[in-house]
């Protein structure tokens, strides 16, 4: 499980957190890192979601909730996922970094910040009705697709969600939720944001209008929200302005750029001979996302490895449409001839440029877009 090395920081830091809190009879046979190292098993992965488990001596189980994406984002999984039985009919949980205790009848779920681990330990516990209900705290921000950030222009309304939801089998009392926002932004509930009693699965979710200044500034902003001591956070972009006319994909500003080595440049490039004036240079595994705004409607390129890498290199390349595939070259070698790629963008507020090393690994993958052009309105 090479990949799991992101999640040693976390396991280490829990560690010391188990040998407090966990069952004395058992503490010491945890050693440190052993969380998320021998004996751990991924539960599942999605988009950069994590559910991690690992059986303890002492029979009960060690969870790691970890985000692997640059923004917020729920996690969720049951008793039965990890791997215990369903009846309890409730289970203990502890979450270790705080030592905090509750129960749940069988769901373990968090709002996770961006590459940050929630961890827990699961127990039998006769007496868990002793323990107040495990509450789940969320703010749900509009995406344009699953995985996506979340994007506001200035002078412009969206509406959030806070969400808290009761996975105990008891009452929870006095629930309030609260939303905190940048400065000059403005916040509504415009459902009821507070309950008295929040019974057994029971939901209390608030809907906030926001709307933002008109000369706000392109960056990232934190909208920060609580209720019942828990706390959750979301992240608005405001986007560079969408393209107008035809332009050159390389001439713009991108939204966010992830690359296999070092940073995408801006060069005329050159595949198997052909030169190209504009382009884009990448290494595989490697995205590019742009802000569009629903203005465009067809991205065009020829793609091929770009002839730095000689003709070793095996690179595929993909347009992505607010989450939608429009466009996918195959395997391209060094050997080949730059390919003309097509794709129709209508509509799509963000568009994607993917590179993989087709399942070969990166060496030689110099990922070359030539003369990348988006066709807008206005």
């Amino acid at each position: 499980m090479q990949r799991l090395t992101r999640l040693s920081v976390a396991a280490a830091a829990a560690a010391t957190a188990l040998a407090t809190l966990a069952n004395p009879a058992a503490a010491d046979e945890v050693p440190e890192g052993a969380l998320l190292g021998d004996g751990s098993r991924v539960v599942r992965v999605d988009d950069g979601r994590w559910v991690v488990a690992k059986h303890l001596p002492n029979g009960d189980m060690a969870v790691a909730l970890y985000n692997d994406s640059g923004h917020p984002q729920r996690i969720a999984t049951t008793v039965t996922d990890i791997g215990l039985p369903a009846a309890a009919p409730a289970y203990r949980v502890r979450e270790l970094l705080t030592g905090a205790d509750a129960h749940t009848a069988g769901v373990l779920a968090a709002n996770v910040p961006a590459r940050q681990a929630m961890l827990y330990q699961i127990s039998r516990d006769a007496a868990w009705s002793s323990y107040p209900p495990l509450l789940e705290f969320d703010l749900q921000v509009p995406t344009p697709y699953q995985g996506a950030a979340a994007l506001i222009e200035p002078g412009a309304t969206a509406q959030v969600t806070t969400v808290v939801t009761n996975h105990g089998l008891t009452n929870a009392a006095d629930i309030a939720s609260a939303l905190r926002v940048p400065d000059r932004w403005l916040a509504a509930a415009a459902t009821p944001a507070a309950a008295k009693v929040l019974g057994p699965g029971q939901r209390l979710a608030t809907a906030w209008n926001l709307t933002t200044p008109a000369d706000l500034p392109r960056n990232a902003y934190w909208l920060e929200a609580s209720a019942a001591k828990l706390r959750a956070a979301s992240v608005f972009v405001v986007p560079p302005p969408a393209p107008t006319g035809t332009a050159y994909v390389s001439d713009l500003r991108w939204l966010s750029m992830a690359n296999g080595k070092g940073a995408v440049e801006r060069r005329k490039v050159v595949v198997n001979g052909a030169a190209y004036a504009k382009g884009l240079t990448a290494h595989a595994p490697g995205t590019l996302d742009y802000y569009l705004g629903g203005r465009c409607t067809r991205l065009t390129a020829h793609v091929g490895v770009d002839d730095t890498a000689g003709t070793g290199g095996t690179v595929t390349f993909e347009i992505w449409a607010d989450g939608r595939k429009a466009a996918d070259s195959g395997v391209r070698t060094g050997a080949m001839a730059a390919l003309p790629l097509a794709a129709d963008v209508t509509g799509a507020r963000l568009v994607r440029l993917v590179v993989t090393d087709s399942g070969d690994g990166p060496t030689g993958d110099a990922a070359a877009w030539g003369d990348p052009v988006i066709a807008c309105s206005g």
